[in-house]
């Protein structure tokens, strides 16, 4: 992604074949949570959808693969204590738990 000033590479190395709004997902998933990440999400999304067409239920699924991938990372951390990233266990779940919460009340 390029804002005019600065370069973002996206690492697409766990999107999966055929589920667009997971890729979009797992593309968007580090923004998550940030104050700016509508402004992210629709930044990606304009250029996503300029090379492949998502329609409005794809695209509101993205929250549905949001939460997924909270959950997903949760199981990858917690299988892999010796990590040093594992002090930060308790955030992640945080994170993932608010993205529950977040896909029930709009759902």
């Amino acid at each position: 992604m390029y804002d005019g000033a600065d370069l973002t590479i996206i690492d697409f190395d766990d999107a999966g074949y055929g589920w667009f709004a997971h890729e979009a997902a797992v593309a968007l998933h580090p923004a998550f949570g940030e104050p700016w990440f509508p402004y992210a999400r629709e930044a990606f999304l304009e250029g996503y959808c300029s090379i492949h067409e998502m329609d409005s239920e794809e695209i509101s699924s993205i929250d549905t693969f949001l939460a997924v991938r909270s959950l997903m990372i949760v199981g990858w951390l917690d299988a892999r204590p010796e990590l040093p990233i594992y002090e930060y266990f308790s955030v992640v779940i945080e994170a993932a738990e608010k993205a529950v919460k977040n896909l029930v009340t709009t759902s």
